[in-house]
């Protein structure tokens, strides 16, 4: 016997389309007086009415289905399965409080079968949550209570969450499922920091360092912490000493910040590493980790003496110094140039830094003479704590020049211009090396200045009175004061005035009043308008040894 359906609908691209109603078996031998049971079965997506027509055939031994001989009319009403629960989601909200206890909240939530057809349901749901109901039928319009329960607990490192899951509803007569939704808002004090570990880096030894730390409650309740230093996580009391956090322990409300500071105490040769134990009451235990080695600075200097050799005088040259940090601890350097004579002769590039462990940095100076004359300067470079270290600048600045064997003609016009010229040099020279005056002189302290240097009194002022021979171009033009003539070449009977006097006390680079030098003027000269050199040596060598100076009549001031 062979069972067919008469209303299957036709193939679609050669593909068969499932039919509503089935009928099993399909097909089977009778023996003589013998029955069989079959059983239809209706499927579809389709809500709503079918009918479709199955037709029974026998089938000979061998040969094709024959006519019908039995015809039944299948119809059926298809309906959705539908539950209706009381609410469409369940919300817990736990906020941690002192001395409360810790237990699981629970909800229900009742689900009614508004289908006319009698459902078997099943509810289930994902930690931490869990449901009471595991399986139940429900007939039309019927309903069942469900309890909905949600562990504040299961997450065992109290730290604020959301949690979101579903309350799933399946069916045994149908493959739908339904949902509600859980949620599940936990509140425990928690805490937030700007740093997830305290590296100290590499300390000399002996010094301190403290790092900020920044703290935030980031929870809804209030926060009371306190550190504390894990014991297993030192290698020795020692290290655990070295390290610190200032405030010990504090409560912040939320949303509240504050600032501790971590410290290093500082060792000698030894690397430190803890981890500091931040606890909270009622919430989380967090871990900061923290690092730090002392070790000794060291460092190399490649020279201590640069010497630049012969070179154009107004010519810039470069030459390099290496400073290399051969210890574990940046180091950092400045080149200090306040032992340098006057400025732009010597300029340093970079003057000021800092150099990692295990590197070097490369310094250049840069030398500029600015005078035709020897150069000998000094500047300091200041490494760390170290003392500064003295580095020596050699230079000799130098100009194109010739010797010619021919004779000078010496007339009036050239020796006149020629003094003028010494006279300017010399004022010139006295000033860069005499320091700059902070108040005039009164005529007692210029007597003074002036003995503290009689010889170079008496040179300035025999350079005012005594026309220079053609030789004295080698001297304050030349090579400097090596090559100034001496008393005897000169001769001490020569005169100075009262104006070549007051040339002289301003070559020497003092500074003092007019009526200052014309009072000391007048005491040398003894009333008279001119004063010989004698006169002056003599006034000096008075002066210096404490004896009174002959006194005259003062001369009025020159106006």
């Amino acid at each position: 016997i062979a069972w067919s359906n008469a209303s299957a609908p036709p193939a679609k691209a050669g593909i068969a389309v499932p039919s509503t109603f089935t009928i099993v078996p399909e097909k089977v031998l009778m023996e003589p007086d013998s029955e069989c049971t079959f059983v239809v079965r209706g499927l579809t997506a389709a809500l709503g009415e079918a009918e479709e027509t199955l037709h029974c055939s026998l089938v000979p031994a061998g040969g094709k289905p024959g006519k019908p001989f039995l015809e039944t009319v299948v119809r059926g009403t298809f309906l959705q399965p539908l539950v209706e629960p009381s609410q469409s989601e369940l919300a817990f909200a736990f906020v941690y409080e002192d001395d409360a206890p810790l237990g699981p909240l629970t909800q229900t939530v009742r689900l009614t079968n508004v289908s006319p057809l009698p459902l078997t349901l099943a509810a289930r749901c994902s930690p931490p949550f869990s449901v009471d109901l595991a399986e139940v039928t429900l007939g039309a319009s019927e309903g069942k209570v469900a309890t909905v329960t949600f562990d504040p607990t299961f997450d065992a490192d109290r730290v604020s969450r959301r949690h979101e899951a579903k309350l799933s509803i399946s069916y045994r007569e149908h493959p739908r499922t339904d949902e509600v939704a859980l949620v599940g808002d936990t509140a425990f004090p928690n805490l937030a920091f700007d740093l997830a570990e305290a590296d100290f880096g590499c300390l000399p030894n002996g010094a301190t360092r403290t790092l900020s730390l920044s703290i935030t409650n980031s929870s809804r309740v209030a926060a009371t912490y306190e550190w504390a230093i894990a014991a297993d996580s030192v290698e020795s009391e020692a290290a655990a000493g070295l390290f610190d956090v200032l405030p010990l322990r504090g409560c912040l409300q939320p949303s509240e910040s504050e600032t501790v500071e971590l410290l290093y105490r500082g060792g000698i040769d030894i690397q430190a590493a803890a981890t500091m134990l931040c606890k909270v009451r009622g919430g989380p235990e967090y871990e900061m980790p923290v690092c730090a080695e002392s070790a000794a600075v060291s460092y190399e200097l490649s020279h201590s003496n640069l010497d630049f050799g012969l070179q154009s005088y107004d010519q810039v040259q470069e030459k390099e110094l290496w400073l290399t940090n051969a210890g574990r601890v940046p180091v950092s350097f400045e080149v200090k140039l306040d032992e340098i004579s006057r400025p732009n002769i010597v300029e340093v590039v970079p003057a000021t830094g800092q150099i990692a462990a295990s590197s070097k940095q490369k310094i250049v100076v840069r030398m500029l003479p600015g005078l035709p004359q020897r150069v000998h300067e000094v500047l300091l470079l200041q490494v760390g704590h170290f003392e500064p270290e003295a580095v020596v600048i050699m230079a000799e600045g130098t100009y194109p020049r010739v010797t010619v064997s021919l004779p000078r003609l010496e007339t009036p016009e050239y020796l006149a211009l020629l003094r003028q010229a010494n006279t300017a040099c010399a004022r010139k020279r006295a000033e860069r090396e005499a320091p700059a005056p902070t108040s005039e002189l009164d005529a007692t302290a210029l007597v003074a200045e002036l003995c503290k240097a009689p010889g170079r009194t008496l040179e300035l002022a025999k350079e005012l009175v005594a026309p220079p021979s053609a030789s004295s171009l080698e001297g304050p033009l030349g090579q400097g004061d090596e090559a100034a003539p001496s008393t005897e070449e000169r001769g001490s009977d020569s005169h100075i005035s009262q104006g070549d006097f007051r040339k002289t006390v301003a070559a020497l680079g003092l500074h003092a009043s007019r009526e200052s030098m014309d009072t000391v003027f007048a005491t040398i000269a003894v009333g008279q308008a001119r004063a010989s050199l004698a006169d002056l040596s003599t006034y000096l060598q008075r002066a210096r040894s404490g004896s009174p100076p002959p006194r005259g009549p003062a001369a009025a001031p020159a106006r």
